[in-house]
């Protein structure tokens, strides 16, 4: 680092938090202007800010933030390692605290954020607030239509799904099906609700995708579709949506809907079957 450069880089702090004597302002200014080195220091460090900044917009640090970050810098500024031949902290040292500082602050923000949205659903689930089906079957169409990539392909990862349904996510009972697992991946629906899908592949060719659903926040027989009842189950909820055969049913506390090309008699077994 040359002399003038050393010189600015005592300015910068200043300079960014607009303390600077008009003087001063101007020979940082001119001197990033000529120097392509100080100039992308003070844009990274001016970046570093601004995220800071909207990190912890919403977020309020606990009581001992303000002592941890200080002790920091402290121990920063006066580390050796850390220091240049000036007696200036290095602009990686700066780079490491301002790091920690918004990595401290994102964590805050996150954790309470997590925490609101846990509330929220525990406040939900305790007063059985649900939606129909109808609110979600579209959705269920254009996923199995344009079905996205997996997240999982192992059939025993399926029960990991369970903290997110709300339910027990296992593999369907496809085998007299001929059926086989392509994968399956976690999906929001409606506010905040998620479902899992899991996509087969029969061996007729004809693709299946399924949805594992808590039915105490997504109602099943809300919906368009028609009461079948198949032997001495639970009535299967069918019809047709947009050309594509959709079949719902409720076991055990869990919620499927089944959605293929097949006729709607096919797709009603398909339904009974996917409680394992």
């Amino acid at each position: 680092m040359t002399s003038p450069c050393r010189a600015i880089a005592r300015l910068v702090e200043l300079y960014l938090d607009g303390e600077l004597e008009p003087t001063q302002l101007l020979e940082v200014e001119k001197h990033t202007q000529a120097c392509a080195t100080c100039r992308e220091r003070v844009v990274l460090d001016r970046a570093i800010r601004a995220s800071v900044r909207r990190t912890v917009v919403s977020a309020k640090p606990s009581a001992n933030f303000h002592v941890r970050v200080t002790s920091s810098m402290l121990a920063q500024r006066w580390a050796p390692v850390q220091r240049s031949q000036s007696g200036a902290p290095s602009w990686g040292g700066w780079l490491v605290v301002a790091a920690a500082a918004a990595a401290f602050a994102f964590g805050i923000q996150t954790r309470r954020q997590r925490e609101a949205e846990s509330s929220a659903r525990v406040a939900e689930s305790s007063t059985h607030a649900s939606v129909g089906l109808d609110t979600i079957i579209d959705q269920f169409v254009d996923w199995h239509a344009r079905p996205l990539p997996p997240e999982i392909t192992n059939p025993n990862d399926l029960p990991g799904f369970e903290p997110y349904v709300g339910v027990p996510v296992h593999p369907p009972a496809f085998s007299p099906f001929g059926a086989r697992l392509l994968g399956g991946r976690i999906l929001p629906v409606h506010d905040e609700r998620v479902t899992a899908m899991l996509q087969y592949m029969m061996g007729s060719g004809h693709r299946i995708s399924v949805y594992v659903y808590d039915p105490r926040r997504i109602a099943t027989s809300q919906s368009r579709l028609q009461p079948k009842v198949i032997g001495s189950s639970e009535p299967v909820y069918v019809g047709q949506v947009r050309g594509w055969s959709i079949a719902a049913h409720e076991q055990r506390g869990v919620g499927y809907a089944v959605a293929s090309d097949l006729d709607d008699a096919a797709n009603a077994e398909l339904a009974l079957a996917a409680s394992p």
